[in-house]
């Protein structure tokens, strides 16, 4: 939010100006540390659109809190004060939104607020299991030891993510560059074949009208194309946020040759992962059941751990949910069952998070290394079915001519 003040300085001139914070105490504070004295400051009105398309830009890196995580699990592990810690990191961050945020934060905390009940305000930074993890620090006065869990555990998902975003990046961007030389070509470059082939007059394989049809209508309609792939993509992206759009999406994705595969491992070892962090942090059996379920990302898996929920409320076990979903390796079920039995389950998911984490680690490096043979024969017979479509009709004239 923007902030119009009226200040003095140590000289006592007067000072106008706009100063941007989360709130009206972090504007305070940040006036405040620039040595004035504050005589108003009030909320900067804008309007509702400008207001909104600002809220769309406030947003927190992954990276950010994984950096922010670890700083902070540092600086307490040093006995540093929890609001010097938040202020000393703050100065740092580059983020106006982030820095104005953990400002925020720091004042709360310095008023008497819990830093659990601070996080809750800022959902868009900080996940429920994060406020979990820090409520059950504070109630358990283990904060430092939740901190450190945090901080691993951000790490391990963001360096997890970063590979299979790394897998899927080359390939999506080859694919993206052929669309774009293939709609080049039909608009510029065919319609000067056209009139070519069409005087050959020779019949023209089916493969050779359809191109031709498709160039004279792109050359017509070619603005339709970007307009149509925009539309469908924000289409599809607002599908996708629907609770119906959600669950297909999220199915499908499972069932994607070898991705599927992936994506049921990663998941696997997310929930594996959330759960053991939450226990290991004090949290009771269920609320961390129920926090994994909204942080997992998958409303399949969400589903699933909902279940277990339901189960242990009834007073069954986890495991007993798990050993029957199909999706589900037997190995996950049979490893918490032993878990439950011995009362380790924290360390036994701690191992299957370890264990499927190399599982996927193994799979995006397979798939690095097959991705780019198979997108060359794909690609390489896209490419010889566009140029034969164009040839084959001068060849075959030229045969008939000899």
């Amino acid at each position: 939010m923007l902030f119009r003040y009226t200040a003095r300085t140590k000289r006592g001139e007067v000072q106008n100006g706009t100063v941007e914070a989360a709130t009206h105490e972090a504007a305070l504070d940040v006036l405040h540390r620039n040595n004035l004295t504050v005589v108003s400051l009030e909320k900067e009105e804008s309007s509702q659109f400008l207001s909104s398309l600002s809220r769309l830009f406030e947003r927190v890196k992954t990276k950010d809190i994984v950096i922010f995580s670890r700083q902070l699990a540092t600086l307490f592990d040093a006995s540093v004060p929890l609001v010097e810690s938040l202020r000393t990191i703050s100065i740092q961050v580059e983020s106006a939104y982030f820095k104005s945020v953990l400002n925020a934060l720091a004042d709360d905390v310095d008023g008497g607020t819990s830093f659990s009940q601070a996080l809750t305000k800022y959902p868009k930074a900080f996940s429920q299991f994060y406020v979990s993890m820090v409520e059950s620090g504070e109630v358990s006065g283990k904060l430092q030891e939740s901190l450190e869990y945090l901080a691993n555990h951000e790490e391990k998902e963001y360096a997890l993510m970063q590979k299979v975003r790394g897998a899927l990046i080359y390939p999506i961007a080859v694919i993206c560059v052929f669309i774009l030389i293939a709609v080049l070509m039909m608009v510029f470059v065919m319609p000067n074949l056209t009139g070519v082939l069409k005087d050959l007059g020779a019949e023209l394989p089916i493969s050779t009208k359809i191109l031709i049809a498709v160039s004279e209508w792109m050359a017509t309609w070619w603005f339709a194309v970007p307009l149509g792939m925009l539309g469908i993509f924000l289409g599809g992206r607002w599908y996708v946020r629907t609770p119906d759009g959600k669950a297909l999406s999220d199915t499908l994705m499972l069932k994607l040759p070898i991705l599927g595969d992936m994506f049921t491992k990663i998941y696997i070892a997310r929930i594996a992962e959330n759960l053991s962090t939450l226990i290991k942090g004090g949290l009771p059996i269920i609320k961390a059941l129920e926090v994994t379920g909204r942080v997992v990302g998958n409303s399949v898996f969400a589903e699933l751990v909902r279940k277990s929920m339901e189960e242990v409320k009834a007073g069954n076990t986890i495991s007993s949910v798990f050993q029957k979903e199909p999706r589900v390796p037997l190995m996950v079920g049979a490893m918490i069952s032993v878990g439950e039995r011995s009362g380790k389950v924290d360390s036994i998911l701690a191992s299957l998070a370890r264990f499927y984490s190399r599982e996927v680690d193994n799979m995006v490096a397979n798939l690095t290394t097959l991705i780019e043979p198979i997108i060359i024969v794909v690609l390489g017979g896209a490419v010889a079915g566009l140029v034969s479509s164009i040839l084959l009709p001068i060849y075959s004239v030229v045969s008939n001519v000899q």
